[in-house]
């Protein structure tokens, strides 16, 4: 079929100003987040955000070019919402012996510091002015930030602990359902259906018949869509933590039947996720195949924002991964890339970004 994302990559650039007003009318009083990275697939027929992260690692995979352009935002954000700051801590994860994290960190300073402030990485608050949290709070909220007299970002209530991604992704649906209808658009081609199910145990194999009828609910959805766009492909859905990152906690299927039938080494990966925190709340989210390739390899993007603005954009790419499945695991390759579908890429960005904030 036509490949939609292309034509409405166009609209989307001539009609730009009036949707970043209609964006920018929602965040009246609020505080975007500072960063976010939005990775976004595409499949031709639609283009999608899959996950928001709001504490993002890879800032290692920056140019010196994205270095700068986040230090200039980062001055410009700060100076909005924290004036007369000087002395910014970068609170990290705990696992700061992992060498690629360590890098991440580094360029977050680089970042801090070329914007003009005394910026160091610890967990010691004293002499700060602001604590920049790049830890995601997966498990709870380490009591030297949930005492802290001074202002932390973003929020402690955006961290895994408490936050969950179908409730982002409700927020996102409608936020680019009222935008869509503003200009006569199916949102469904900048969105994916989704439910969600609690009360789970994979290893208990509690809870796996709800999962399966939720499943194959939603597959019934994305049937129907296709069907109404002429789509000749096999809809599935990633089933996956309700938080968390990394990759942790996910799986494909095709039916409810994959589902029932889970084997015991799957349900052993599906039983907990980051910090051994079991995954008990699971999203079900419409599959997006990916035709993009980076060398030949299939790949997805990540949009890198601060204040909702994008910065710089990442293909996410894996030679040993087909367009069905996440990418997000190891042996995947981090590229910058500047393609011509960036408008749409960075609009999708900057919803997910708002509904970030709308949470």
């Amino acid at each position: 079929m036509e490949n939609v994302t292309k034509s409405l990559n166009e609209y989307i650039k001539l009609n730009t100003k009036l949707m970043y007003e209609f964006l920018e009318s929602k965040s009246s009083g609020k505080i975007l987040p500072i960063f976010t990275s939005v990775d976004i697939r595409n499949s031709g027929f639609k283009i999608a955000p899959v996950d928001t992260n709001v504490f993002p690692a890879g800032f290692n995979n920056l140019d010196a070019d994205g270095i700068g352009r986040f230090a200039q935002h980062v001055k410009s954000y700060l100076q909005v919402h924290f004036p007369n700051l000087e002395n910014v801590l970068i609170f990290p994860e705990d696992f700061t012996r992992n060498s690629m994290y360590l890098e991440n960190l580094d360029a977050l300073l680089a970042i801090f510091k070329e914007a003009g402030f005394n910026a160091k990485v610890g967990t010691d608050l004293a002499k700060v002015d602001l604590v920049v949290l790049n830890n995601d709070l997966t498990a709870s909220v380490p009591t030297v930030i949930a005492d802290a007299e001074i202002p932390v970002i973003p929020s402690v209530n955006l961290g895994w602990w408490v936050r969950r991604k179908h409730k982002h992704f409700e927020i996102y649906n409608s936020l680019i359902d009222e935008l869509c209808n503003l200009h006569n658009l199916d949102p469904w081609i900048f969105s994916t259906k989704f439910s969600d199910c609690e009360g789970v145990d994979f290893k208990n194999r509690v809870g796996l018949d709800a999962l399966a009828e939720k499943v194959e609910d939603t597959l019934s959805k994305i049937k129907d869509k296709y069907i109404q766009h002429g789509i000749n492909e096999r809809p599935f859905v990633f089933v996956k933590a309700n938080q968390g990152t990394y990759g942790m906690g996910l799986m494909v299927a095709y039916s409810g039947e994959d589902i029932i039938g889970i084997n015991k080494k799957k349900r052993h990966s599906m039983q907990s996720i980051k910090q051994g925190v079991q995954n008990t709340s699971l999203i079900i989210q419409e599959g997006v195949p990916t035709i993009e390739e980076y060398n030949g390899d299939p790949c997805e993007s990540l949009v890198y924002t601060c204040g909702g603005v994008a910065i710089q954009t990442f293909a996410r790419s894996h030679g040993e991964k087909t367009p069905y499945i996440s990418l997000n695991s190891p042996g995947m390759n981090f590229s910058i890339i500047d393609d011509e579908l960036s408008p749409i890429k960075n609009l999708i960005a900057k919803v997910a970004s708002t509904a970030v904030m709308l949470e």
